[in-house]
């Protein structure tokens, strides 16, 4: 088994900050906050642990103060988007909302079947 936040994270570092934790109202914005769903066995072979599915959920946070909009934040989960496919994710859907904070959250959920071997990530199952 990998740690796949720690990968994921990595992975998405260069778009904006990356937490593991809800963001507290005084962060610096933009934010995503990751959250590990599943981390499960997909495939054992020779008596180890081969491969995984690993599911997350995604949330681009943006402040509504000094103007920005739902969009500024939307154009971002766009880009966080666009990295977890290009690394072999599959984006189960995507939906903007006003959090009852006033901030803008776009909600994203991933998976990918990880080769825990090769650190490679698939977009089918095992």
């Amino acid at each position: 088994m990998i740690d796949m936040n720690k990968e994921v994270s990595g992975l998405l570092q260069s778009i904006c900050t990356v937490q593991l934790a809800f963001p507290e109202i005084d962060s610096d914005f933009p934010y995503v906050s990751l959250t590990e769903i599943g981390n499960s066995c997909a495939a054992v072979l020779f008596g180890e642990e081969r491969y995984s599915r690993y599911e997350c959920q995604i949330d681009v946070w943006d402040t509504a103060a000094n103007g920005n909009s739902p969009a500024r934040c939307a154009q971002l989960a766009g880009q966080v988007s666009a990295a977890m496919i290009s690394a072999g994710f599959v984006r189960g859907s995507a939906k903007l909302k006003k959090d009852p904070s006033g901030l803008h959250r776009y909600m994203m959920p991933f998976t990918g079947w990880v080769d825990n071997k090769e650190k490679k990530i698939y977009r089918g199952g095992f």
